[in-house]
């Protein structure tokens, strides 16, 4: 055995795996907490790649074609931006000095279209400079936040106590939905982010183990982002709250928690991720609109594997799924590695014992 391609096959599937955790973090997440199985999860991931696309070629005239006319990309961004600040301050900071709900509200959201405007003043001044994927990691959390609230608020939370066929519906119209509206948009043809540090790369000593560096800022970020997303939930009141709605919807209404609110915090926080998990992706490989259900099974597989009760469980999955994509394709061919997800989802659901009701409770505290 060559150790040495042992070695870069084991380095490429941890940096794999760091994406892997990031992107299906936000699935076990929304699964554990308001038990909906997110089945346009892998188009929200391919939506953070294109929003990440468009910052990096802003001069790109693309819109969304409504007969005649045509709504510019610039102009749904900048919207979305400005209801996510809007959102964050209603939701975390003016309720310290605004007690009435609906000026609370209106400050809110003038203050965000504010902070946006100005953002784009700035922007324009510079002639649209290209926004690199890494740097634009804030504003795609931001976006997303707000898209998250949004959709969980007005329509999820609805599903919820509906029937499981019910939220599986609703949640695959959303994806043939976000999956046309990118084609639509985009054209079915691939794109990817074209950055000019992308075949840049570190060698390790004298050998031939290198080590890309879009790659290890992609796993810099996840294991960021997900040291974050733990210390958010054990560590603030949102995630508190977060925590006590996933252990018991009722115990945590009688002591006060909004559950609906909640809900909309958790799926906004989760849609963050999974933009910035979208971001990431389009550093190293070609994306296309009709690509998200390959990332929605990969996130499956993970959480399937790594149970709900700990993130650390769903990191675990993930650096093994990494792992064991990097060895099959080295091994044996990038087509076989394809299958692996497919694989790694039968062979757990066949081999995990069925749970009791008694099991199944103890899982969800």
């Amino acid at each position: 055995m060559d150790m040495s391609f042992f070695l870069q096959l084991t380095i490429n599937g941890i940096l794999l795996g760091g994406f892997y955790a990031l992107m299906a973090a936000g699935f076990s997440l929304t699964w554990r907490v308001t038990r909906i199985i997110n089945l346009a999860h892998g188009e929200f991931v391919l939506m953070g790649a294109y929003l990440a696309w468009f910052l990096l070629n802003p001069k790109q005239e693309i819109g969304l074609k409504i007969g005649a006319t045509s709504l510019p990309i610039m102009g749904i961004g900048m919207g979305g931006l400005a209801i996510s600040l809007g959102l964050l301050l209603n939701r975390f900071f003016l309720g310290r000095w605004v007690n009435h709900p609906w000026q609370r509200r209106g400050a809110s959201y003038v203050a965000g279209i504010i902070v946006t405007a100005i953002l784009y003043l700035i922007w324009s001044a510079s002639d649209f400079t290209p926004i690199d994927p890494f740097l634009a990691i804030p504003l795609i959390a931001l976006f997303f936040f707000g898209l998250g609230y949004i959709l969980q608020d007005t329509l999820l939370n609805r599903l919820i106590d509906r029937p499981f066929l019910t939220m599986l519906l609703v949640t695959f119209a959303i994806k043939i939905m976000l999956e046309n509206f990118g084609l639509l948009i985009y054209g079915a043809d691939p794109r990817s982010l074209n950055l000019t540090y992308a075949s840049s790369f570190w060698r390790m000593g004298e050998s031939n183990i290198t080590v890309s560096q879009t790659r290890f800022f992609a796993l810099i970020i996840a294991g960021t982002m997900i040291i974050a997303l733990a210390v958010l939930l054990r560590g603030t009141r949102a995630g508190q709250a977060i925590r006590a709605a996933a252990q018991h919807k009722m115990a945590a209404r009688l002591v006060g928690i909004n559950i609906n609110q909640t809900y909309a915090t958790t799926f906004g926080i989760v849609l963050a991720l999974t933009g910035i998990a979208g971001a990431i992706l389009g550093t190293f490989q070609p994306f296309t609109p009709d690509s998200g259900s390959g990332w929605t099974l990969r996130a499956f597989a993970i959480v399937a594997l790594g149970g709900l009760r700990h993130i650390e469980g769903v990191v675990a999955a993930a650096f093994l799924l990494g792992l064991l994509e990097s060895f099959v394709g080295g091994y044996v061919s990038t087509g076989w590695a394809i299958a692996v997800p497919f694989v790694v989802l039968v062979i757990t659901l066949i081999v995990r014992p069925p749970r009791t009701q008694s099991a199944m409770m103890v899982e969800k505290a």
